[in-house]
């Protein structure tokens, strides 16, 4: 019983002293504590960036190219402050205006002859989220 009362003293002291010693001398503790929570929990999934119906579809453009060229597979969140449904045949009527259709492609939308982008309608505004699958193609939720 000894031992775990002179564990628990010492870890006392230990935390009180570093509060003591952060005090004096100004730490940031918001900083610190930020930190640690990105180093064990990764980055913070409420971060997104919040953009308009158009601006998204540059956005998720940029993303399939960075999802084709990296060698792991990424996420990211959008917000679409538009109101409206994002669908994949408006994405891709963008896409084909701009004369995009060798880079990303859709065979159901007579842009290109595989799938690149899987997902239903979404109804916006709304946080979306997009995942790179095996570095080939990109899911919308």
């Amino acid at each position: 019983m000894e031992v775990v009362e002179i564990v628990v003293y010492f870890s006392a002291a230990v935390i009180v002293g570093m509060l003591l010693t952060g005090i004096f001398t100004g730490w940031n503790y918001k900083e610190a504590y930020n930190t640690m929570k990105s180093w064990i929990l990764g980055d913070d999934s409420t971060n997104f960036k919040k953009l308009g119906k158009d601006a998204s579809y540059l956005s998720i453009y940029q993303f399939y190219q960075d999802c084709v060229k990296n060698t792991i597979n990424i996420t990211s969140r959008i917000y679409i402050e538009d109101t409206g449904k994002l669908t994949k045949s408006d994405i891709f009527g963008h896409f084909k205006s701009l004369e995009w259709c060798n880079s990303i492609q859709s065979r159901e939308n007579d842009c290109g002859e595989r799938e690149d982008i899987i997902m239903l309608d979404i109804d916006i505004p709304s946080v979306i989220t997009i995942r790179c699958i095996n570095n080939k193609y990109i899911q919308i939720e």
